[in-house]
């Protein structure tokens, strides 16, 4: 969550979405995918970039990059604002329809070229503050159990080193170290969670290309995390991870229609031992317009309360675990296929992937019959199946149409049956038309988001949540170096009818059940924004 919620735009280049289990590199959790945020490289060209936004509910970012010859080398410093400053309640239900938080991001990235070698640095400081409850909370109600809140103050801190070397011999060499520092003081309610994570991470890496048919990769790493926080559960929190471990992957290109890669990942856990992950894909392309690909891979997770993906948006209300909460191991594949025709007058592409995951001892969040309860468990027996659609039209008169469509299925057994994975949409759409006028310096676009019903837990006011879908619309103008910016966003002013803010067991006070926020609780917004760059 905050590495993506942290990445300044004004230093970002681009976001790749790898799907499927083809490559070892990516780790043994990236059972279903990657994805890669890519930062930009200094340049030394001096120049300075400056963007504002803002709406109508005073929500508003402030960010400026600074690009250029300093240090000696080429350096890239951004420095990033946001704030929703007011705490929105628009439908006088007592509770805050959209997180009211401060944060401050800053970050230094430095290129240095010597004769033995290049080096990327780059220093990352993130602050943040952020609530969401009771209007009527205070400093004064952190840890009450009659006036609601969760107020979660996160600190991180990110250094990161790479070296890279050509070798005529032995190819291309990378030595990289990070590390990372997070701490959050938070309280959800009357729980105070307090929480202090530093991970380190070391890997030399040596890439060969043996000719144009084969191309080998080989890494040895170490990981070294440590956490530890105030939670007293049957299953102990605090832990600290020695993970050495080494990687093995190598493409094989028989012709320009196929292309075959497999990869060994080995790494060893004090608790579980040596731990393989294998991973593999075939590509065939027959022609230029289609193409066809088959992926498959394992997957293991060591799993911790602050590890699992849905925790941030559950909260740790009243938290339940079992005594021993398993490492997640799991098996996937992938088929995909592709088509694109290109002509004169424009361009279409054609995609379509069918996924399945098959799970052993997956860990379960699970809201429990008991408002305001969070647990986890281990199921007895998941599966993740589906299939995705996406098809893009690209005219040269400028027009872009996007639309694309997934259905999935996210089961588990445990004692009592089958269930259906809460907080999972079972389909969802996304539609997108976006038109360029080059002559006129203007673009415009008209996004939906289509989603469908999620499973919610028992005991609640509907079995599940209502189909619903999101329009924005978006308006831009560039008048030399600047951009003019003007979009509306939930276009028909739709909010979900049912309200999260429910009495607590006890019947002192509310509290917030998380598995009822389904949908947005914050209506239209109109935001503009004025972006500005120029060679200093």
């Amino acid at each position: 969550l905050y590495g993506l919620d942290g990445v300044a735009v004004s230093n970002l280049s681009r976001v790749e979405l790898i799907k499927g289990s083809g490559s070892a590199e990516s780790g043994a959790g990236a059972i279903a995918g990657s994805v890669n945020i890519a930062t930009s490289n200094p340049s030394k060209v001096n120049k300075l970039a400056l963007n504002v936004t803002g709406n109508n509910t005073l929500k508003h970012t402030a960010s400026i990059g600074l690009d250029g010859d300093m240090l000696s080398s080429p350096t890239s410093i951004t420095l990033d604002y946001a704030s929703e400053s007011r705490r929105l309640d628009y439908n006088d239900d007592q509770l805050t329809d959209s997180p009211q938080y401060r944060r401050i991001n800053l970050g230094i990235t430095n290129n240095t070229e010597l004769d033995y070698g290049s080096f990327r640095t780059r220093v990352r400081y993130y602050k943040e503050n952020r609530f969401a409850g009771d209007v009527d909370w205070t400093e004064n109600d952190r840890g009450s159990s009659t006036v609601y809140g969760r107020d979660i103050d996160t600190q991180r801190g990110e250094l990161s080193i790479r070296w890279t070397k050509k070798s005529l011999s032995l190819g291309e060499l990378a030595l990289e170290s990070a590390t990372v520092f997070h701490s959050q003081d938070s309280w959800y309610g009357a729980t105070e969670f307090d929480a202090l994570q530093q991970k380190n991470f070391t890997r030399l890496s040596i890439a060969k290309q043996w000719n144009i048919h084969h191309n080998t990769l080989v890494q040895n790493f170490f990981t070294y995390e440590e956490y530890n926080d105030n939670l007293d559960l049957g299953t102990a929190t605090d832990r600290i991870d020695r993970i050495p471990g080494a990687m093995i992957q190598h493409t094989y290109r028989h012709s320009d229609q196929w292309v075959t890669e497999s990869g060994l990942r080995l790494e060893h856990f004090d608790e579980s031992g040596l731990e393989p992950t294998l991973r593999g894909s075939i590509l065939y392309r027959p022609t230029f317009r289609w193409g066809f690909r088959v992926t498959s891979g394992t997957g293991f997770r060591p799993v911790t309360i602050y590890s699992l993906d849905k925790a941030v948006h559950a909260g740790f209300d009243n938290v339940s675990v079992p005594a021993t909460l398993k490492p997640e191991r799991s098996w996937n594949t992938t088929a995909s296929m592709s088509f694109v025709e290109v002509s004169a007058t424009g361009s279409i592409k054609l995609d379509l992937n069918l996924f399945y995951t098959k799970f052993t001892d997956k860990a379960i969040l699970a809201y429990g019959s008991i408002l305001g309860s969070t647990v986890y468990t281990n199921a007895d027996d998941a599966y993740s199946q589906g299939v995705e659609l996406k098809a893009t039209v690209n005219l040269s008169s400028g027009l872009t149409m996007t639309g694309s469509g997934t259905i999935s299925e996210v089961r588990y057994r445990d004692s009592i049956g089958w269930h259906n994975e809460e907080m999972q949409n079972m389909y969802t759409g996304q539609f997108t038309i976006q038109k360029s006028w080059t002559d006129r310096n203007l673009s415009a676009y008209l996004s939906t988001n289509l989603y469908g019903p999620q499973q919610l837990p028992s005991n609640r006011s509907r079995e599940k949540s209502p189909v619903f879908a999101i329009a924005n619309i978006g308006l831009t103008k560039s008048i030399g170096s600047f951009d003019l910016s003007l979009d509306v966003k939930n276009l028909t002013d739709w909010v979900q009818g049912d309200n999260p803010f429910q009495t607590s067991p006890s019947g002192e006070g509310n509290i917030i059940d998380s598995a009822m926020i389904y949908g947005p609780l914050l209506g239209r917004t109109v935001g503009i924004g004025l972006a500005y760059s120029f060679d200093l």
